[in-house]
């Protein structure tokens, strides 16, 4: 099974948890997939520190949920498998994918 993927049609993003569908976080356990709309999204690169990621806020009116990734799941964050199908080959190149597909 796959680390997180991201996809998107026209609308939407797609979020698939892979193999940490079910794990329980402090808002409760991790949907198998998440679909939002586009333009709901705040995207951070926190790339001064020891272990870089990306911190994607998705926002639904009162609703906000935070995922944090990068590309090996060091720091205690998630590890991000593809975007839109494709491997990111670094965490500029993860941070320009998901940056375009969210907005």
């Amino acid at each position: 099974m796959a680390y997180i993927t991201v996809t998107s049609t026209t609308n939407q993003v797609i979020i698939d948890t892979g193999v940490y569908g079910g794990m329980s976080t402090a808002f409760g356990p991790l949907p198998n997939k998440a679909t939002m709309p586009k333009g709901h999204f705040k995207i951070q690169y926190f790339s001064n520190v020891t272990y870089p990621y990306i911190e994607l806020l998705v926002i639904n009116g009162t609703n906000i949920r935070v995922w944090s990734f990068n590309l090996d799941g060091s720091g205690g964050v998630f590890r991000i498998e593809s975007v839109a199908g494709i491997i990111p080959t670094d965490m500029n190149d993860l941070w320009t994918k998901v940056a375009a597909l969210t907005a």
